[in-house]
């Protein structure tokens, strides 16, 4: 083939490639869509303690996107989150929220995991998992001697119907919170024992422990509430006796047990010092005292550092 030849076709192929509808026509076609990409959603959590204790309250905080819900699950137990009014003013793209759980002062210690679901606003769920350790705690076997008398007190049946009706109480939940600082001392007296101590009554060990601390005092001495609240339950037990059950908001219960007297009624709202009943003797007692508890999250905890510091 001559040169005149070789121009004559290298032209005809830039034609080819020049003319619509031909080669060039596929960079004419439309872009292709941008792709949609999911964006994991804001779950910041904060726990206080980092390494809990029987007896503790564990302090569950989250951070979370704006309109979206949490709950949460620990040892099979729930975690109900209020909104955090103690965080930092949340931006119009997040939200703060904040668990209480008690853990019994017979908690196994061990390795667990903090579960928590977060559902946005378009019914998303997404699961957050975070490792917790528990730590052990060293309890006491006190052998108590009961009375003659009070040896009915020892019978299963009637300690399980009493922890069953204490626990479907402190399963109650207000969303409001009452308190807004410690919890004050319901009594002047001296504290003759203190929460966690394992118990047995003469000789016979229930596997339960104490689950508050003792304050002796005369009797007829005023018993006040600890924090605002709205009294849940008035009633005569065979193991605590007289009772005072306030719901201070959030999980968080007071009791005040066998008192001669009581001078509050069920659904009454109380203030912190309002005078409540009077020191007594009843139910498994053998001298005049106060039982003070705070349960938080369902079960009795440590109340002494909480008479200390603010639950948050």
């Amino acid at each position: 083939m001559n040169r005149r030849a070789v121009l004559v076709c290298f032209a005809v192929v830039l034609l080819v490639a020049a003319w619509p509808g031909q080669v060039g026509a596929a960079e004419r076609l439309p872009a292709a869509s941008p792709v949609t990409r999911s964006v994991a959603p804001r779950v910041a959590v904060r726990l206080s303690p980092v390494t809990p204790a029987p007896g503790d309250v564990m302090i569950t905080r989250v951070t979370v996107d704006a309109g979206a819900t949490v709950t949460g699950e620990f040892a099979g137990r729930v975690i109900r989150f209020a909104p955090d009014e103690s965080a930092e003013a949340a931006t119009d793209t997040e939200a703060n929220y904040i668990g209480l759980l008690g853990l019994d002062a017979l908690f196994p210690a061990g390795a667990y995991t903090l579960t928590l679901t977060t559902v946005d606003q378009a019914g998303n769920a997404t699961q957050t998992l975070r490792p917790v350790r528990v730590l052990g705690r060293r309890a006491y076997l006190e052998n108590v001697r009961l009375s003659p008398a009070l040896s009915g007190t020892l019978d299963p049946f009637v300690n399980q119907e009493e922890a069953l009706a204490f626990a479907q109480l402190y399963a109650g939940f207000s969303p409001q919170k009452w308190w807004d600082r410690p919890m004050q001392w319901p009594a002047r007296g001296k504290v003759v024992a203190v929460y966690g101590n394992r118990r047995a009554y003469n000789g016979v060990d229930l596997g339960t422990y104490h689950s508050g601390i003792d304050i002796s005092a005369a009797t007829g001495t005023p018993v006040k509430a600890a924090a605002p609240g709205r009294v849940v339950a008035v009633r005569e037990f065979a193991i605590r006796g007289l009772t005072v059950v306030i719901d201070h908001g959030r999980g968080v219960f007071s009791a005040y047990c066998h008192l001669s007297q009581a001078d509050a009624l069920e659904g009454q709202m109380v203030n912190v010092g309002d005078v409540i009943g009077k020191v007594g003797s009843t139910g498994r007692s053998q001298g005049p005292h106060v039982h003070f508890e705070l349960a938080v999250g369902g079960v009795p905890v440590e109340p002494d550092y909480w008479m200390r510091v603010a639950l948050p």
